[in-house]
């Protein structure tokens, strides 16, 4: 059987054999040291520290479990010769130091400790929900559910082996896949959402309906127009009506019919899917904005501030609230309270004199 490379390609488009797992209890204030110090190593440009606490053991215990491609010991072992998870610790970096990446709570859910991240990029919003287990006394991570692909990174890896072990048959398939999946990361590396659209849509119809592969097309259509975007969500809801991560998508489905009180609606369904997360005002903000509903919007804007000054995006939404409005002093207090957080970024600072004049 060949060994398939790619798969890590894939996922990156985006985002028990051996040691048996110790099934002690953990408490919640370790679980929580944990988190702390996960979200202290990511903000410290270590991303790896993420990947590192998934116990691979465990993670690859599972995949073998629920593929029976995976099963096949030469394959298994060509994936497992090819396919790293530290090589996700370099683009989730690039997302952690354009927005911001924040522990939010430890809590415990069939019997199982779980660490929830919230990650905020530029625009949009993920979440990290790392199931935990211990293990000769140390406390690791089996599987990590990010919310954008709507399930745990090990049925990912499951779906992307059965999708490529049924779709190739012979060599020369797998070599022409190989091509077209190492085209999409180079248009996606280089910006060229364009190319990658185009590329997705010469794939197999089969292949264009593989979850992780529809998730590669929204974000290429989210680049383009609104109207492909929307044309992608669609299609995605329609395939996979019962994926997580559709209330995400819905988000901005929602905004771009207009139906911003729905919008809001799915916000606070991710809230109370999370626990609580108050940064979610700012998402809530931005929909009040749309409904020209300002003093709505400064009210979320404020709260979001108030809980984490370091949010750039809310400070930016903030800045230009009380300039559009004439409170120049009040938008320079924002601007130095900003400064003094430990996430400050000077680049952010610049841009938005830049956006802002009236700031000066």
């Amino acid at each position: 059987m060949p060994k398939h490379p790619l798969i890590f390609t894939l996922c990156c488009l985006f985002l028990s054999a051996g040691l048996l797992a110790q099934n002690a209890e953990i408490s919640e204030s370790d679980a929580v040291a944990l988190g702390r110090k996960l979200e202290m190593e990511v903000n410290s440009g270590n991303a790896a520290a993420l990947f590192i606490a998934i116990d691979s053991a465990a993670f690859y215990g599972k995949i073998q479990a629920g593929s029976p491609v995976a099963q096949n010991p030469a394959f298994m072992k060509g994936f497992q010769e090819s396919f790293s998870l530290l090589k996700f610790a370099g683009p989730v970096q690039e997302v952690v130091n354009k927005g911001s990446f924040h522990f939010l709570r430890s809590y415990e859910k069939d019997g199982n400790q779980h660490l929830l991240f919230r990650l905020l990029p530029g625009k949009g919003m993920n979440y990290y929900d790392f199931t935990l287990m211990k293990t000769r006394g140390i406390i690791k991570a089996s599987d990590v559910l990010l919310y954008i692909n709507g399930e745990n990174l090990s049925v990912t890896m499951i779906d992307l082996i059965e999708t490529m072990a049924n779709s190739v048959t012979n060599p020369q398939e797998l070599s022409s896949l190989r091509s077209s999946m190492n085209k999409l990361t180079a248009l996606k590396s280089k910006g060229d959402w364009v190319g990658v659209k185009a590329e997705y849509d010469q794939l197999d119809e089969h292949l264009r309906q593989d979850k992780a592969l529809e998730l590669v097309n929204i974000i290429a259509c989210q680049h383009i127009d609104n109207l492909a975007y929307k044309k992608a969500l669609e299609e995605y809801a329609h395939d996979f009506p019962g994926a997580t991560n559709a209330y995400l998508m819905m988000i901005d489905m929602y905004s771009l019919n207009g139906e911003y009180e729905r919008a809001i609606d799915v916000i606070n369904k991710i809230d109370s899917i999370t626990g609580g997360d108050p940064a979610l005002d700012y998402f809530r903000g931005n929909q009040y904005t749309n409904m020209k509903r300002s003093d709505s919007a400064l009210q979320c804007y404020t709260r979001v501030f108030a809980y984490d000054p370091s949010l750039s995006n809310n400070v930016k939404k903030l800045v230009a609230y009380y300039i559009n409005s004439g409170e120049k002093e009040k938008a320079r207090h924002v601007l130095a309270q900003y400064e003094k957080t430990a996430g400050a970024k000077t680049a952010f600072i610049d841009s938005l004199y830049a956006e802002l004049p009236g700031l000066k």
